[in-house]
Parts: structure tokens; sequence; C-alpha cells
């Protein structure tokens, strides 16, 4: 009984241990990677009281200036750049191509992708058609020669073909 004890007991701990290192490193990885402050309480407000309800925000239409101060902005882990809040979700969505704009803009790239591998696949053959008939002009020439008995023709052609 005392074995199973210990072996629960140190279970737990192995648990509680990897918890408490899990958070640890959570909050290391968001400090070096700049991103802690997204994931961090607000610390301007820690030292207050919180049963004193003046710090809160209010979202009267007469108080722009509260709504201004509440007003915060996130920088985004894939572009960097600044956005509300509010439409942080949003843009991290379109930013990262999961959003409707973004698979619509995808769908377009992926078709003219492939417009223009096909085209080069078109002029890829284009000269190939074109060095073999090259090579079949000359060879045809050769032979029309070579059965004419025109050898000194051949030699001197263009085409440098040589008997």
């Amino acid at each position: 009984m005392q074995a199973y004890n210990d072996m629960l007991h140190e279970t737990v701990n192995d648990i509680i241990d990897s918890c408490i290192l899990d958070g640890i490193m959570t909050m290391h990885r968001a400090a070096k990677l700049g991103y802690f402050h997204i994931i961090s309480p607000d610390t301007r407000n820690r030292d207050k009281d919180p049963s004193d309800l003046s710090h809160q925000v209010s979202y009267h239409s007469y108080d722009k200036d509260n709504f201004s101060k509440s007003h915060v902005c996130c920088r985004c882990v894939k572009c960097n750049c600044k956005v509300a809040a509010t439409r942080y979700a949003s843009h991290l969505s379109n930013c990262m191509g999961l959003g409707r704009n973004s698979s619509r803009r995808a769908n377009k790239r992926i078709a003219e992708q492939q417009r223009l591998e096909d085209y080069d696949e078109e002029i890829e053959e284009e000269k190939a058609i074109a060095a073999s008939l090259s090579v079949n002009r000359g060879l045809t020439a050769q032979i029309y020669n070579s059965l004419n008995g025109d050898s000194d023709s051949c030699r001197n052609s263009s085409n440098g073909c040589a008997n």
C-alpha cells in the first residue's frame, strides 16, 4: 500500500510540475517573441482596489476619452502590423489565408499559376517541334541531294550537312 501511495504522490507531483513548467515556458516564449502584452493581464489596474469601480471604463456616448483609453491595439504574429484587439481574430484568419476572400484570392492565384505552367509547357513543346523540324529539314535536304548526286551542293549548303 505504501508503494502505491508513493507512486501516486510522484505522479501527481510530475503532473503539477508539468503544468507549471508549461505555463512558465508559454510566458517565456511570449516574452521572447514579443507577444507577451497580448496574453498578459493589464498591469495598470493591478494595484487598485477591485471593489473600486471608478477605474472601470464607461462606454457612454458622451465619454469618448475613456473609449480611446480602452481601445487596445495588438501586433499580428504573422504580418506584424498593428490591429485593433476587437478585429484581431478576423485579421488573423485573413492573414493566414482562412477567410472567404483569402480563399478566393488563393483560388485565383492557383488558377493563374496553372495557366502560366501550361503556357510554359506549350512553349517548350513548340521549341521541341521547331528543333525537330529543322533537323528534319536538314536531313531531307541531305537525302534529296544524295539521291540526285549533287554532293557539292550539299557541302556548300547553308545547313552544314556533309557527306
